[in-house]
């Protein structure tokens, strides 16, 4: 007799627990979230944070150093222009500012902002006095920039966030 009570409460409770809904439904919500951690996971270590600088602790102590130059090219009245030329794949410069003439080559870095793949540097060459030409592919550098502009014996730095269009020049002038 037992046995066909126990059968009865069975068959009462209805069928077993993995062919109803709600306990799927409730193994279901802590699963989305581990998968959807472990692909947030992905995505974060394949695509790395380029706003930081690898070299971030020579950076700031270099920071003093840079903040004198930049000062000594406000000092010198340094001021630059930059242009773009799309039709010749170059970039140019005119220095203008005391002791700009001597000046055999010219140091260039554009750091973009958020994506350090496409950071540039280039050293430009003497087109003739505060003049200078460097190659570029002038369509991949419009937008906006973090601008570094240096003689190659480093007496004085311009630096300054700017941005670069293809047709229009972009000024920078030395700070004091």
């Amino acid at each position: 007799m037992s046995r066909r009570r126990h059968a009865d409460e069975a068959g009462a409770l209805g069928a077993p627990w993995y062919t109803q809904f709600w306990p799927w439904f409730l193994i279901a919500l802590p699963t989305t979230a581990v998968v959807a951690s472990i692909a947030s996971l992905v995505i974060a270590l394949r695509n790395a944070d380029t706003l930081v600088r690898e070299d971030w602790s020579d950076a700031g102590e270099n920071i003093n150093v840079e903040l004198a130059l930049e000062r000594e090219a406000g000092a010198r009245g340094v001021s630059a222009v930059v242009r773009l030329e799309p039709a010749a794949n170059r970039v140019s410069v005119e220095l203008d500012g005391v002791g700009v003439e001597g000046v055999p080559h010219l140091s260039l870095e554009l750091r973009h902002p958020t994506d350090a793949s496409r950071d540039f540097s280039s050293v430009l060459d003497s087109g003739g006095p505060g003049i200078f030409f460097g190659d570029a592919a002038s369509s991949l550098l419009t937008g906006s920039w973090y601008l570094t502009i240096a003689p190659a014996d480093r007496a004085w730095l311009l630096r300054k966030r700017v941005w670069i269009g293809a047709d229009e020049p972009t000024r920078i002038v030395g700070s004091s």
